[in-house]
């Protein structure tokens, strides 16, 4: 059985003011556009996590003060590609 993720991008106001967008980018460039079918990717309202924006999580473990740079290792951790 193929193990499947979940991709949650805030997209709260704090969160989205920070660069939340430019994080969806970076998350669909990461994948070429082109997500796996074991990938679930949505944006959520806020998480609570205002102060540490953007944030984004991977099934359930949240990831704080992101930037381009740390989208791609953190998704190269858990080896979506």
């Amino acid at each position: 059985m193929v193990e499947k993720f979940e991709i949650v991008i805030c997209m709260g106001s704090a969160c989205f003011s920070r660069g939340s967008k430019k994080i969806a980018d970076t998350v669909n460039e990461y994948f070429g556009n082109n997500i796996p079918e074991n990938v679930f990717l949505r944006g959520s309202l806020c998480t609570g996590n205002c102060e540490n924006g953007p944030v984004m999580i991977v099934n359930e473990q949240v990831f704080k003060d992101l930037d381009e740079n740390k989208v791609f290792e953190i998704l190269d951790q858990f080896n979506l590609k």
